[in-house]
């Protein structure tokens, strides 16, 4: 088989598997706690250039945010949510 052919053979394949990622009827696993870090500004100071006077942030700080993934079984396609609704003792996501 020459490298031609191996080549063709390849982009064969590979659009085979393009086609199945597309059409895939996602099946989604057990959801995981992910969450989803962050960077929210804490103070502002004035600035100045020219005549142009504007605030900018002091600094940043790093915060978690509360978020949930699944992934397809299939594709390896994640999903997320934030989204929650109360379960007896503890809380479960949402999609």
């Amino acid at each position: 088989m020459t490298l031609r052919e191996q080549q063709e053979d390849l982009e064969r394949k590979l659009a085979e598997v393009s086609h199945q990622i597309q059409n895939c009827n996602h099946e989604y696993g057990e959801a995981k706690y992910d969450p989803k870090k962050v960077r929210v500004p804490y103070g502002y100071r004035m600035s100045s250039q020219g005549s142009d006077i504007y605030c900018e942030p002091a600094g940043y700080r790093e915060e978690t945010s509360d978020r949930w993934s699944q992934t397809c079984r299939k594709c390896g396609h994640v999903r997320y949510t934030t989204n929650v609704q109360p379960v007896v003792t503890s809380y479960k996501p949402v999609f």
